[in-house]
């Protein structure tokens, strides 16, 4: 009677000590399998994160690419080297809209500031991976295939006080009195990269008219 009330115990000693080996085996594994969760996703959030800075970036350099390229044919024709040509192409057909999305032609690859997208939630926004590149289209166009950033651009004109020579950057139109002398460029991506919010990032510079000076 008592070797088989031993036996028992000992039976059921192992199996609450086999139960406790596969609790600390589980508690193990999931351990690991959410820090390699945890880790892919922080991975994929850095990749996404350098994709949006670098793509706010191309927006802003597309802005001074085309303000160069309007030096350079300004340079080219002296007769028609004025002071007020250097913004052409980055002023929308109304002066009061400020805000653009970057389109690349990819016959000529030439980059052209298009005044069709009002806010990054508009479709002409939407940024597309076309012929191996990062496309934005407008309008949205059915090639390529759609990523997770959006792109949207605004310009602001640098107005310069004739008088005092001080600059304001918070008009849409410069009034009377002041002079545009350049323009101050936000650059913001957003995108989701599944997580419950959007990220966005924004890159801004000021990029002046310092080649030509206003004739006196």
């Amino acid at each position: 009677m008592v070797k088989l009330l031993n036996s028992k115990l000992r039976s059921g000693q192992g199996l609450l000590e086999g139960l406790v080996a596969i609790g600390v085996l589980v508690t193990g594994l999931v351990s690991v399998v959410t820090l390699t969760t945890s880790n892919l996703a922080a991975s994929q959030d850095s990749g996404y994160r350098l994709t949006a800075v670098n793509l706010a970036r191309e927006g802003v350099e597309v802005v001074r690419s085309v303000r160069d390229g309007n030096w350079l044919k300004g340079r080219m024709d002296e007769a028609g080297a004025s002071s007020n040509s250097w913004d052409v192409g980055l002023v929308g057909s109304d002066p009061a809209d400020t805000t653009a999305v970057p389109v690349l032609d990819p016959a000529t690859m030439e980059w052209v500031v298009d005044f069709g997208g009002d806010a990054i939630i508009d479709e002409a926004s939407v940024m597309v991976r076309d012929q191996g590149l990062y496309q934005q289209h407008v309008p949205r166009s059915t090639s390529g295939y759609p990523t997770p950033f959006r792109r949207l651009l605004t310009l602001y004109p640098i107005c310069q006080d004739n008088v005092t020579g001080k600059e304001e950057y918070q008009y849409k139109q410069c009034p009377a009195g002041y002079t545009k002398i350049g323009l101050s460029v936000l650059s913001a991506v957003l995108w989701n990269s599944g997580s419950s919010r959007a990220r966005s990032v924004t890159i801004e510079d000021r990029l002046y008219n310092w080649r030509f000076s206003p004739a006196p």
